[in-house]
């Protein structure tokens, strides 16, 4: 084709005419290879996820832009410092920095929490990129197999009408000799950037690495990113049931208060809300749990709020950040009961496997531990771990289900108005040469609760046995004796009534009017007897070591019985003035009568009955109730 008659607008795309080359060829700007690469893609694109290639605010744009900065860089360079792929890395530093595996993808992180600040449009709509994110990394590929030809292309070589290729090489010098040498290194790096966006796609999904070095390394950081994301989302979201929690459960006039722990690294807790305990307890990492100080030595570490409960009726929860890295054994404790300057009160323990309950004492750094049981149970960030107190009963609920109940046997933690406050504490050690903390708390809250039953309004109570064996208490055949000291455990319910003993049973009647109580029981005699008659050849024996039969029971108003003996679990009715004490007792009136008898031709035995008492039991469905039907 004749050059004098070529208009350079009716040649192919990429071609040029002799009088273009000048520019063309010298022209080795990011620019220039920013156009041509775009120019390579279709004009659908534009519409689809990965945006318009020449937009460097969408994804594709952005790695076009970083791909015609690696190539400006390349054809700018001295031919001579590139003896093979090596020379290259200094070259695509920028590509390999700029590429979204920290800063972009901490960026999506914030803004999946809500703490985005940046104004990249793409992450401003989140919820929209993250829905096409996965269409976006799998065609990802196909981007970049266009991108490098096009690159190559314009590094090789452009193809010209008329002419020479002798009068091209004159003209281009020693380009060639570059553009063979990025040739392989761009290769390498289109097999590398292939295997990244596999890694990209690995990550969200759930596969595995490919590669080795920084490209394998990349699917490490985006998948711990991604795990790291959906584990605070699972946080704040418990944090937020956890507020929810606490305001349906606080009764009317009680006290309750809750915080969402958040600041930067570092930070202290407010000294309004936490004035009493540990300096080193503070905001940790990037998502605003409360943790151990970095540098803080071993040892347990506590805070104590500044509120206090109305009742002794109480409850303590939290939701849980991080997870020890290692093996379990370091505790993050609630605590409630506790006095004004936490050196008593009631503890709940939780490690990743376990959770305990018990009495705790301090006396500086130093505390103690008195344990009421301790459960097997799997614990994780985000759990919520609620820790309540009614009476001398504890419970501890994970994420809603009551899955610890035990009971202060010897009522050892302290009550009343000195002891109402609430705190919590952690605890930091050593293994395998690597200092290891307890859980993290995203939040902590504290409140009056409503036991079971608490919700009746009229004259009432129910006191249960609600664990433990059977407690002795001698009685003999025919005889009447109030409950033992500890029988009963458990107050389910106590409203406009006094508990004056909970393990008696001993209940003050503080409104006037006709009740309907009742007590149930089981009862075992373990005696026996061989005895003469005055025949002298008649004897009586009888022996009962493991038989059980339900209690008769007695009513006592006053410390006088005043009804009974009445079978187990049937109700009496009786009028009973504001102040009277009412209690439960037993009767030794039911025969219990050997199974067996015999005899010979000289000695005759009868099988005696007998109805002594040696012990009570019957848990956990052992109880003593009432309630005011008129008045």
């Amino acid at each position: 084709m004749p050059f004098e008659s070529t208009t350079p607008a009716d040649l192919p795309q990429g071609v040029s005419a002799p009088s273009q080359l000048g520019s063309a060829l010298q022209d080795q700007s990011k620019a220039k290879f920013k156009s041509l690469a775009a120019s390579r893609f279709p004009s659908v694109v534009n519409g689809t996820s990965a945006g318009n290639p020449a937009d460097v605010a969408g994804p594709l744009g952005f790695v076009v832009d970083l791909f015609a900065g690696f190539a400006q860089n390349v054809a700018q360079s001295d031919p001579a410092a590139i003896q093979g792929p090596d020379d290259l890395h200094e070259l695509v530093t920028d590509f390999f920095d700029g590429l979204p595996l920290v800063g972009v993808l901490i960026d999506i992180r914030d803004a999946m929490m809500g703490n985005y600040e940046g104004d990249d449009p793409v992450l401003q709509a989140i919820d929209s990129f993250m829905g096409s994110l996965a269409g976006l990394v799998n065609t990802v590929q196909d981007f970049v197999h266009s991108l490098v030809d096009a690159i190559l292309q314009a590094i090789r070589g452009i193809p010209v009408v008329g002419g020479t290729l002798a009068d091209i090489i004159a003209d281009v010098g020693n380009l060639n000799d570059t553009a063979v040498t990025a040739h392989s290194a761009a290769t390498a790096a289109e097999a590398n950037t292939a295997t990244l966006a596999e890694n990209i796609n690995s990550a969200t999904t759930g596969g595995s690495a490919g590669g080795s070095g920084a490209i394998a390394d990349a699917f490490d950081t985006i998948a711990s990113i991604f795990g790291i994301a959906d584990a605070a989302q699972k946080t704040a979201m418990a944090a937020q049931q956890q507020l929810q929690d606490i305001t349906e459960s606080t009764p009317e006039g009680g006290f309750s208060w809750s915080t969402i722990f958040a600041g930067s690294d570092g930070a202290a807790l407010s000294g309004t809300d936490w004035p009493t305990g540990s300096s080193q307890i503070v905001i940790r990492g990037d998502d605003g749990y409360v943790g151990i100080q970095s540098g803080s030595a071993n040892g347990v570490y506590h805070k104590l709020s500044a509120y206090s409960y109305v009742t002794d009726t109480q409850s303590v929860s939290t939701v849980l950040g991080d997870r020890p890295p290692l093996a379990p054994g370091y505790d993050t404790g609630l605590c409630l009961r506790c006095n004004s300057d936490m050196t008593t009160g009631a503890y709940c323990l939780v490690d990743r496997e376990s959770v305990m309950v018990g009495k705790f004492t301090r006396s500086g750094s130093s505390w103690t531990y008195t344990p009421f049981t301790t459960q097997s149970i799997g614990i994780g960030q985000g759990d919520i771990i609620r820790f309540r107190a009614s009476g001398d009963n504890y419970f501890v609920q994970v994420n809603g289900i009551t899955r610890v109940s035990v009971t202060d046997t010897g009522a050892t933690v302290a009550q009343g108005a000195s002891y109402r406050r609430a705190g919590f504490l952690q605890q930091r050690g050593t293994q395998a040469f690597l200092t290891v903390d307890s859980f993290r708390m995203a939040s902590f809250a504290m409140s009056d609760w409503v036991p079971a039953g608490a919700g009746v309004t009229a004259a009432s109570w129910r006191l249960r046995r609600g664990s433990g064996d059977e407690v002795g208490l001698s009685v003999g055949a025919g005889g009447q004796s109030v409950m033992p000291s500890g029988f009963y455990t458990v107050e389910d319910l106590a409203s406009a009534v006094t508990v004056t003993d909970l393990g008696t049973g001993q209940v003050t009647i503080t409104e006037s009017g006709w009740y309907e109580i009742s007590a149930s029981s089981i009862n075992r005699d373990d005696s026996s007897d061989a005895s003469t008659t005055s025949v002298g050849s008649v004897r009586s024996y009888h022996r009962t070591a493991d038989a059980y039969r339900p209690t008769l029971w007695v009513l006592y108003v006053d410390g006088t019985a005043i009804a009974g003996p009445i079978m187990s679990g049937v109700p009496t009715t009786v009028y009973l003035a504001a102040g009277q004490v009412v209690r439960p007792g037993v009767s030794a009136s039911w025969p219990l009568t050997p199974a067996t008898a015999g005899g010979d031709s000289s000695t005759y035995y009868m099988v005696g009955g007998v109805s002594a008492i040696s012990g009570v039991s019957g848990s956990p469905s052992a109880s003593f109730t009432g309630r005011k039907v008129a008045s």
